[in-house]
């Protein structure tokens, strides 16, 4: 009996395979309902299981002879017999799919499985019947739940445990494993192989078994210890039940830096095959995600080097090429000693050269690490750039409209390489065709994708006026006037933040944005007070200052908004949190309404108010309309902590009714008020 390559095995039972080699596991489907022995304690008695109990006929992909037949050849006596009865099962259930996994799982042949695996004494049958487990439980969590109570979880463990035991005794005569090899210990390893990858399937989607894994320190030093031997079967099943603990579950990446992972891997990845490579560059970028300190301790390890002696050798395998290439970018994330390592030693080149490469897949990961490479990184940017990086990057853009996270990536990359560099912002805009695929993609579906375009819209127009002029030429500001309603604070931001920069230098776009009506777009981000962000904020009451100059008509009309106005008192009080937003507001209030900004104003923060003043408004004030009289008499008014304006009298009765809330916005008003506004009064 010959045992399987490790990417077969993984290609076949987790279904992660592109090219011919394993990438991460696909999300876990939901699984069907189930009857009550999916859903309940399994009787692992193959005894107390009647002969009728075949599973659900709904669910059924095999014959019921078919079924009998495997029960009684599962019951021979030979081990030779039995261990091919297993893999010919395995690989009816890899062909038929999740359907028959439940049939499998939920009929008399599953209690016998893992009677073979538990008691068979033959290690041709221990490591079939491992198969057969991992390819009912692979990215089934209804299958998974019935095999975790059984004995077999425990004796995948003791499997792994005397692998480990016989790495030593590994035969360079055996490379394709031989069922039953005797003292050289071939046929151990073979079976801890098979149980690591049954544990594999266990652990997708398990936290709760990850968790339980590393916490049982011997089998987990024990599928380390497989890293460094010599068998790539063996190597691949380690790293890849590793890679499955902490690439859902980082948090539990310390526990495994702990056991002492990180040389053995480094060995895996610089010594073992390319598919062995490939794997470990998908477990090495799941323990250095979102940690500096992993990141540093692995470039000492030399990984930088290595990774990227990876990318170069597996010039013609995708998936491997693609896996190195994204470990690299995470690992150089926000470390700028990576980044600047990666560039030095010319492997930064080489990630700009992957962007063209045939491979969609290649691509992207590529255009993830010149995000991760170029990060606050001025060399790293004007590298990329002068190599053609940002030509290369735009290329993408149409191969890669049918992908919403292909074309976040590229837009991601464009806008971190011209971010703070006018080298880049003007070598894009002269990239021919790229205007046209700008205003597109502001239009999209995505609010992500608007919100990364209109930031690069931004970065782009700052000190471009003539990319200003085309840019509005071909309908921009229509799309940004629609990104200030958006419910995405990021694209509404960035949107309005694009659409101050595209006045900023040329003044005959002022006139068509005020055409289209966009200060009413405008007020409403001023008068939410939730869900806008202080940037955005801070360039609607930008956008309103530039078109208010010179344009009264259009002041007028920012006056006569109540609702402005004390949304701008409330962005001059000394308590506002920005002083950019607080110091344009308060140039805003003092062209529209003088009189207001010249008013005393009242703290917003209620637990230091001590007075109210009360003030007159002018004959014109219109925006001063008492809230509950809605009259704009020269009676004496005042502002609320909470800014919303009333007259003296008005507010007095209110409160002297049993209120003690602003009756637009019941924001509580302290019980010192009333008397507050009686010595005012007086």
């Amino acid at each position: 009996m010959s045992t399987p390559s490790a990417i077969t095995f993984v290609a076949d039972v987790l279904c992660v395979a592109t090219s011919g080699h394993a990438l991460l596991p696909a999300p876990v489907a939901g699984a069907r309902a189930m009857d009550d022995r999916a859903s309940g304690v399994v009787n692992w008695d193959i005894d107390a299981v009647s002969d009728t109990d075949k599973g659900d006929p709904i669910v059924s992909t095999f014959s019921e002879d078919a079924l009998e037949a495997a029960r009684c050849e599962l019951g021979g006596d030979c081990a030779s017999s039995v261990s091919q009865a297993l893999l010919s099962l395995r690989k009816r259930i890899l062909s038929q799919g999740p359907l028959s996994q439940l049939q499998v799982a939920t009929s008399s042949l599953f209690p016998l499985i893992i009677r073979l695996c538990v008691e068979s004494a033959a290690l041709c049958v221990q490591e079939a019947s491992c198969r057969v487990l991992c390819s009912i439980t692979a990215k089934n969590p209804g299958t998974v739940a019935m095999l975790m109570g059984s004995p077999a979880v425990s004796r995948f463990s003791q499997f792994v445990c005397r692998g480990q035991a016989h790495l030593t005794m590994q035969c360079p005569q055996h490379p394709e494993v031989p069922a039953d090899a005797g003292s050289c210990g071939c046929g151990l390893i073979a079976v801890s192989c098979a149980a690591m990858w049954a544990l594999c399937a266990l652990c997708i989607k398990n936290r709760g078994f990850q968790e339980a894994l590393l916490d049982d320190a011997v089998t987990a030093r024990a599928v380390i210890a497989h890293l460094s031997c010599d068998s790539d079967e063996a190597k691949s099943a380690a790293v890849w039940l590793l890679c499955n603990t902490v690439m859902e579950a980082p948090s539990l990446a310390p526990r495994l830096m702990d056991l002492g992972v990180a040389a053995p891997l480094m060995q895996a990845l610089s010594e073992g095959s390319l598919d062995v490579k490939g794997l470990a560059a998908w477990a090495l970028r799941a323990l250095v995600v979102t940690d500096q300190g992993r990141q540093t301790y692995f470039q000492g390890l030399n990984a930088v080097a290595v990774l990227g002696k990876v990318m170069r050798d597996s010039y013609n395998v995708a998936s491997i090429q693609a896996s190195a290439v994204w470990a690299l970018g995470t690992l150089a994330n926000e470390v700028k000693d990576v980044q600047d390592q990666v560039r030095e030693e010319g492997i930064l080149e080489t990630v700009v050269a992957l962007l063209a490469s045939p491979s969609l897949q290649v691509q992207n990961q590529a255009s993830l690490a010149v995000y991760y490479l170029a990060a606050r990184n001025s060399d790293n940017q004007t590298y990329v750039g002068a190599h053609g990086g940002i030509e290369r990057l735009v290329s993408l853009l149409p191969k890669a409209t049918g992908s919403i996270k292909s074309v976040e990536k590229v837009m991601s990359s464009l806008l971190c390489l011209c971010l703070k560099h006018p080298v880049n912002q003007r070598h894009l805009g002269s990239v021919s065709g790229y205007i046209t695929q700008i205003v597109r993609f502001l239009g999209c579906s995505s609010p992500r994708i608007q919100g990364l375009t209109a930031g690069l819209v931004r970065s782009l127009v700052a000190e471009q006026p003539m990319l200003q002029t085309l840019l509005a030429a071909h309908g921009a500001f229509a799309y940004l006037a629609d990104l200030c309603t958006s419910k995405d604070a990021f694209a509404q931001e960035q949107g309005v933040a694009a659409m101050y920069n595209m006045l900023s230098l040329q003044a005959l776009n002022k006139p068509f944005l005020a055409s289209l009506g966009v200060e009413v777009l405008l007020f409403g981000i001023l008068a939410d007070s939730t869900k806008p962000t202080k940037l955005a904020y801070t360039c609607a009451v930008m956008v309103l200052h530039a078109l208010c100059e010179g344009n009264e008509e259009f002041t007028c009309t920012v006056r006569n908004n109540a609702m402005v106005v004390q949304a701008l008192l409330r962005f001059c009080h000394p308590s506002c949190g920005c002083p950019r937003l607080r110091g344009h507001a308060d140039r805003l209030l003092y062209l529209v309404a003088p009189e207001v900004h010249a008013a005393p104003r009242v703290p917003c923060c209620l637990s230091t108010l001590s007075a109210i003043v009360p003030f007159t408004p002018g004959a014109t004030d219109r925006q001063l309309d008492c809230l509950i009289c809605q009259e704009p008499s020269q009676m004496p008014m005042v502002f609320l902590p909470c800014f919303h304006v009333y007259h003296v009298e008005c507010i007095t009765s209110w409160l002297g009714t049993g209120h003690d809330k602003c009756c637009m916005c019941s924001t509580p008003v302290l019980a010192s008020l009333s008397s507050m506004i009686g010595r005012n009064r007086a």
